[in-house]
């Protein structure tokens, strides 16, 4: 035998029993039983309609998603370079931005200030039309724009992620490259290519920046802020390639 389906009146509490007729009414205070029961199917509805990501979660997405085609060779390959973009991350995070007796920094010895040195001097010249601060500027501000064009490149044109996050890697230990530079415009005890700052003072570019900015008393301040941002902008790139490596790894196993 067929149970008749019931229905609770939400205004008076009368339990009434649902017939075939097209219109129903509480029994007992005549409240519209039809529309309250369409209301509640379509509350129910409304709640699992799964919601949308965020523009942030859209965003994460879109800059951590694997490209899945390659072949395993060049995941485990990406999974060295990411090795040593860590390992040479931290050496940059952890090394002093100090003059030594030869008016030389440490970073100064790096393989990657042979690399960012002729893009420094590159940006004087390219930028030199602009004026004499903006030719001062040129030089670490081309430092900083090459690497983060090609990460642009990479994420955006090539759809390659992981060599967007070297590219970010690359923009932190370039900024990292220009902290000693910004710290040297007031004590001058940097050897520039053009000699002593110390007897060139005229050719040091953080201080013709920081003179005519008038912020030259700030110099160490801001170099302390530049090295900071440099080591936020290291850890994002360690883990913006991480998760593109788990993602890569998520879709082969």
């Amino acid at each position: 035998m067929r149970t008749q389906e019931t229905i609770t009146c939400p205004k008076c509490g009368h339990i009434n029993t649902l017939t075939p007729r097209a219109l129903h009414l509480c029994e007992k205070c005549s409240f519209d039983l039809d529309m309250h029961h369409f209301n509640k199917k379509a509350r129910g509805k409304q709640q699992r309609v799964p919601k949308r990501d965020s523009l942030v979660q859209q965003f994460w997405g879109y800059i951590t998603a694997a490209n899945v085609d390659e072949a395993s060779t060049m995941f485990y390959a990406r999974i060295v370079v990411f090795a040593v973009m860590v390992v040479w991350g931290v050496h940059f995070i952890k090394m002093g931005y100090g003059v030594d007796y030869r008016g030389i920094t440490e970073i100064n010895n790096s393989f990657m200030h042979l690399i960012n040195l002729p893009v420094h001097e590159a940006g004087h010249i390219i930028f030199q039309p602009f004026g004499r601060f903006v030719m001062f500027l040129g030089g670490s501000l081309m430092q900083l724009l090459l690497p983060l064009g090609i990460m642009f490149f990479f994420v955006v044109k090539s759809r390659d992620n992981f060599a967007g996050a070297l590219g970010l890697w690359w923009v932190a230990q370039s900024l990292k490259d220009v902290v000693p530079y910004i710290n040297d415009a007031g004590a001058l005890k940097l050897m520039l290519l053009t000699g002593p700052a110390s007897l060139v003072p005229h050719t040091h570019d953080w201080r013709q920046i920081l003179i005519s900015t008038g912020l030259l008393e700030y110099d160490t301040a801001i170099a302390a802020g530049a090295n900071f941002i440099s080591g936020v902008l290291f850890f994002l790139s360690f883990v913006w390639g991480a998760a593109v490596l788990i993602n890569h790894y998520k879709h082969h196993h």
